[in-house]
């Protein structure tokens, strides 16, 4: 389904100074149920989001009903035969129309998108989410949008900080687990001696020497809680950076027939 958008998008530029194609960005739709301000604030940030890929001309809904006027663009906004979209892209002079719907599945929203050729109603592009709330499903939009137009999925964040903490956390576990390990095996050999060499089953050595290793082993013990203090806090920090998802899921919604699994498949 992508295929068709992304040859229209390469055809539309055959030199580096040709336009970008126009693509007109519709109210989304809200369904039953459906806060209006939860769908006209969906409508802002989908606009954001495609203008920022910086691939198409964006028409925004205030554009629309400054061209067409609220009446006209209501009557055409509200029809969904084929004439209807191709009237509304002729008069915006948008090849390309996206339409989204949010609606409600199960205890969850789901958001549907599809982008339209206008020139032959063809569905070119297609992409659904769902999330418990309407801020998890903005955070989604990026490559939702990029998934309805047929576009590169967008770079998703570094995870350089979140992986560097994660390695030295480890590297400081394990270190603080070597040097706690032997200094407990020094301290548990030096008192078998003492116990041997008191029991006149072995020499002793001087006492400076026993004095001096528990000196040595006192300091190892404490590096190594340091350490494992301080992995334990880089590993907290790691896991604490790490990038959540956008709360996408699954869901098992009622339908006419019995029920569909509706959601984001990997």
């Amino acid at each position: 389904m992508l295929a068709p958008l992304l040859s229209l998008w390469l055809c539309a530029q055959p030199a580096a100074e040709a336009p970008k194609p126009r693509l007109a960005v519709l109210d989304v739709s809200a369904g039953p149920g459906i806060d209006a301000a939860a769908a006209r604030a969906l409508t802002e940030a989908l606009t954001v989001a495609v203008s920022h890929r910086g691939v198409f001309q964006v028409v925004s809904t205030a554009d629309i009903t400054a061209m067409l006027g609220l009446e006209r663009q209501k009557q055409l906004m509200g029809c969904d035969g084929d004439s209807c979209v191709t009237e509304l892209a002729g008069a915006l002079d948008a090849r390309l129309l996206l339409r989204t719907s949010l609606n409600r599945a199960g205890d969850q929203l789901q958001l549907t998108m599809q982008t339209i050729d206008a020139q032959t109603g063809q569905t070119l592009g297609r992409g659904l989410r769902l999330a418990k709330t309407v801020e998890a499903l903005q955070r989604t939009l990026p490559s939702l949008t990029a998934e309805a137009t047929g576009l590169p999925q967008p770079p998703g964040p570094s995870l350089l900080l979140p992986v560097t903490a994660l390695a030295a956390g480890a590297a400081a576990l394990v270190a603080a687990g070597v040097i706690a390990f032997t200094a407990f095996n020094r301290d548990a050999v030096d008192a078998a001696e003492l116990k041997r060499g008191e029991a006149g089953m072995g020499t002793l050595r001087p006492a400076s020497y026993y004095r001096g290793e528990a000196a040595d082993i006192g300091r190892d013990k404490t590096i190594a809680l340091v350490l494992g203090l301080a992995g334990i806090a880089a590993t907290a920090t790691g896991i604490v950076l790490w990038p959540r998802g956008s709360d996408e899921s699954l869901a098992l919604v009622p339908t006419a027939h019995g029920f569909a699994l509706v959601g984001t498949f990997p």
